[in-house]
């Protein structure tokens, strides 16, 4: 009986593992599409800066995030097809044209 326990409760450890590191995975994929379209650069973020602790860096992420709410706040309440389709159109070709720059370069 305290095998099944140890066993379910292995389980679960594995489970919250594996859902924290798709986490952040996506967190990670998230911030490169933002430096991708350059916010990095409009804000002063250089890549190992740290944006909560470092009090210097902080103003930095204040920036990015109010663009970031500014870009949220101009968006439709419920965006059309097309307009869906416009804005994955134009990633495709951000993502076309990053990965030309970084074979080229």
């Amino acid at each position: 009986m305290g095998s099944t326990k140890q066993a379910l409760a292995h389980q679960g450890k594995l489970t919250d593992k594996s859902v924290r590191r798709a986490r952040t995975r996506t967190l990670i994929q998230i911030g490169a599409l933002v430096k991708m379209v350059g916010l990095f650069s409009v804000c002063g973020i250089e890549e190992g800066m740290d944006l909560q602790l470092n009090i210097e860096h902080q103003d930095k992420a204040a920036i990015l995030l109010g663009v970031l709410l500014q870009a949220y706040e101009a968006l439709p309440d419920k965006p059309s097809v097309e307009q869906l389709d416009r804005w994955k159109n134009q990633g495709i070709q951000k993502f076309k044209s990053h990965q030309a720059d970084k074979h080229y370069n």
